[in-house]
């Protein structure tokens, strides 16, 4: 798959949490943002995502990435940060995420968000990466996507499958 095709299928799977996707062609000088896309209402912060797309799942993604991600934030009037990859990051990125507070999804969140019908903004709560109550704000807004956290989510209430998306 083409970077830039990742990078369409990113901001798709975000509109299918109901995101809306300002923007979603990276680039020479997007500024570490491949897609910056507003959260779903009631919240409505604005998110950076920084999308890594390579080719063996276990190809890891450094801390310069997360450098980058984190820095220009504030440029894009951002409130929040994810790097989404089909790989793995190193334990100095993953850490530095943390410090930083940018949210991060490898290949096996790549796996559960789009083939097993789950939220993004659920699987970072799972992960502690946002507080659950960002989740559960969520979905309060939007009963019919409402998954108990502790479940394994059905098709039928987790939202559209893969094969719909």
């Amino acid at each position: 798959m083409h970077h830039r095709v990742f990078e369409h299928h990113i901001s798709r799977m975000l509109t299918f949490d109901g995101f809306a996707v300002e923007r979603w062609n990276g680039g020479a000088g997007d500024l570490a943002a491949d897609v910056i896309a507003r959260l779903p209402a009631p919240d409505g912060r604005r998110a950076i995502v920084q999308c890594k797309h390579v080719q063996d799942s276990d190809a890891t993604i450094g801390s310069g990435v997360i450098q980058q991600v984190a820095g220009t934030r504030q440029l894009h009037g951002a409130e929040l940060a994810f790097v989404v990859t089909t790989g793995k990051f190193t334990k100095p990125a993953t850490a530095l995420a943390r410090n930083l507070g940018v949210q991060l999804a490898d290949c096996d969140t790549m796996v559960q968000w789009t083939l097993c019908g789950e939220r993004l903004l659920d699987l970072f709560a799972e992960t502690g990466q946002l507080p659950k109550s960002s989740a559960a704000a969520l979905q309060a807004a939007d009963p019919a996507q409402a998954v108990p956290p502790t479940s394994t989510p059905s098709p039928a209430v987790a939202g559209p499958t893969a094969a719909a998306r």
